[in-house]
């Protein structure tokens, strides 16, 4: 016969493999960052208590791993969407991943996709929709571009002399030229 604390023991015990083993059945179905699998355990009615030792067990393991999943979904993402640095590191941080991590998976990703290669194809993608002038700028600007590549490739683009259409020469304010 059990004991009262070693019951509770065995079902603390119990409790914390539930919390693994659904763990992994979410990292056997894609990478996730630790944020999003204590999120999705939360939801299925675990404990802090529980999730945080099973995750712990997880990355000791290295099969969760925030790094990992950064650059995981950074190539993932290229294929939809084109964004720019600011943005990416952005949606990394809302997924719950270090500065740190999205940092080290930024600089790799980039190391293989130049920024400017990608702005230059979000503005002909953009260009392609009618966007113009400003609203061209505009468009970048939300998908995480910086202001001085926009610049360039707005007037590449032969929009530099009408930012908001015919007879317009003013830039939004963040991104007008800082001379």
């Amino acid at each position: 016969m059990l004991s009262a604390a070693e019951a509770e023991s065995l079902y603390v015990a119990a409790r914390m493999f539930a919390a693994e083993a659904a763990a992994m059945r979410c990292l056997s179905r894609a990478e996730h960052s630790r944020f999003q699998l204590e999120t999705k355990l939360r939801r299925k009615g675990f404990l802090p208590q529980e999730i945080r030792p099973a995750l712990d067990f997880l990355e000791e393991k290295r099969l969760l791993d925030d790094r990992r999943f950064a650059g995981a979904w950074l190539r993932a993402r290229l294929s939809s969407c084109v964004n720019g640095r600011i943005r990416l590191a952005a949606e990394l941080a809302a997924r719950g991943v270090s500065r740190a991590d999205a940092s080290a998976a930024l600089e790799e990703f980039f190391t293989w996709n130049s920024e400017e290669s990608l702005c230059r194809r979000a503005a002909e993608k953009l260009l392609r929709q009618g966007r113009t002038g400003k609203r061209l700028a505009a468009s970048l600007q939300n998908r995480g571009f910086p202001a001085a590549m926009i610049r360039r490739e707005v007037a590449a683009a032969g929009q530099a002399a009408e930012p908001d259409g015919p007879g317009c020469t003013e830039w939004p304010e963040d991104l007008a030229d800082p001379d």
